[in-house]
């Protein structure tokens, strides 16, 4: 009894190797009808002699070495593969079946009485036997052979499907667009992958700019030296060549500097709160292009950076400001934005008063002391209200004051 269920147990590992081979042949056979491209053919980890192929744009398989198969594929006359069985076409009705997608792949099964495999093609509905398991072997792929340029795998019948594979030996430039400003530098590091001890790294450098390569096979890095004149755009190329020739490249975008100030200034409330430097710029706040720097180092304890989340076109620097205490008099910093030559200011005033942003306010709910302040979109007016009165007092750019009554619960 243990014997037959160890038996029927390895008939059915057997099994589910055989149609894995099945499907793995029929990428094979798709990857190489859709022009695909493999990436890697690393060996399997279990001694089995197999290999794990990578393809570009049809996943990875794992092909197991046979010695002999029921099924495999064959190229016909008209170019097309088709399904073979002990190496005759596959015939359903008189029809070969074509190893495509569209069709897609045989599945076998062991026949429970006559322990011979069979095949079906119509989704398990009806099975053609076609062989004794015990001489039928599980592997579709005789071999498989890594070139520099392709991988060949051998076939059932000898034939060979062999598809390129990308070429491994490349330079990686993580960051390729820059902005720089007149008589600045960038600095753009790199790395070569599957490069020999003969690699060099060459640049061609356009629009005046300068370039110097300090780095070796593997990586490092280029100082690019901007003119007095920078043009609006100009493109570099860097190339890295192998001592077999091969070369690989990429190209740098670089753009004239641009550092501005969306807005110079920001007004903040008595009990604190969040405001935004927003600067239109194409230098890069993290590789160093430009900081910020504060007028007073005190500044820092009652303002602190709010951590980035993304990168945008306009760079916004988020910070939050401490509460002002009750007769505290108002404060400024003025917060410096240095880099590539420039310097902007943008101040900041935290007032003695509490200010309220958007539309209208329910003053009735307000029970805090000093005056309320209102920012009103149009105009920079404000609406300042005393504890306790109902007039507000409209204070415009002029510095006119008129006096207004209203209900203490309507703006």
């Amino acid at each position: 009894m243990d014997d037959l269920e160890n038996r029927v147990t390895e008939l059915e590992t057997l099994v589910k190797q055989f149609n894995a081979n099945i499907q793995d042949l029929q990428t094979i056979v798709e990857a190489l009808e859709d022009s695909d491209v493999i990436t890697s053919v690393e060996p399997t980890t279990d001694g089995d002699g197999g290999f794990i192929v990578t393809f570009q744009n049809h996943g990875a398989i794992t092909v197991t070495n046979g010695h002999s198969a029921a099924i495999s594929v064959k190229q016909d006359s008209d170019g097309i593969y088709y399904w073979t069985i002990d190496g005759e076409y596959l015939l359903v009705e008189g029809a070969k079946v074509p190893a495509t997608a569209e069709y897609g792949a045989p599945q076998m099964r062991i026949n429970s009485e006559t322990k011979e495999f069979e095949f079906s093609t119509d989704n398990c509905v009806t099975w053609t036997p076609c062989g004794d398991v015990a001489t039928s072997g599980i592997g579709t792929i005789k071999d498989v052979v890594k070139g520099e340029d392709s991988v060949d795998f051998t076939l059932y019948d000898d034939s060979v499907i062999s598809i390129p594979m990308v070429q491994s030996f490349a330079l990686d430039i993580a960051i390729t667009d820059y902005g720089v400003a007149a008589n600045g530098s960038v600095r753009v590091d790199y790395a070569v992958i599957e490069g020999d001890e003969n690699t060099v790294v060459k640049v061609v450098p356009e629009g005046g700019f300068t370039a110097e390569v300090n780095g070796d096979h593997e990586s490092g890095y280029i100082e690019l030296a901007a003119p007095a004149e920078v043009p609006a755009a100009t493109t570099i190329l860097v190339v890295a060549v192998n001592g077999k020739g091969e070369m690989t490249g990429k190209l740098l975008n670089i753009e004239k500097g641009i550092l501005t100030l969306v807005k110079n200034s920001a007004v903040v409330g008595k009990d604190g709160g969040e405001f935004s430097i927003n600067i239109s710029t194409n230098f890069n706040k993290e590789l160093g292009d430009y900081m910020v720097q504060f007028g007073s180092p005190a500044d820092m304890t009652w303002i602190h950076e709010v951590p980035a989340t993304k990168a945008t076109h306009i760079d916004e620097i988020k910070y939050t400001v401490d509460p002002l205490s009750d007769g505290t008099e108002s404060r400024t910093s003025t917060i410096s934005i240095i880099g590539q030559g420039e310097r902007l200011e943008f101040t900041l005033t935290q007032v003695n008063e509490v200010i309220v942003s958007g539309g209208a306010a329910d003053f009735g709910t307000y029970t805090g002391s000093g005056a309320v302040t209102r920012r009103l979109a149009e105009g920079g007016n404000r609406v300042r209200m005393d504890d306790d009165k109902c007039t507000y007092a409209i204070v415009n750019e002029l510095g006119r004051t008129d006096s207004l009554k209203v209900r203490k619960d309507r703006l």
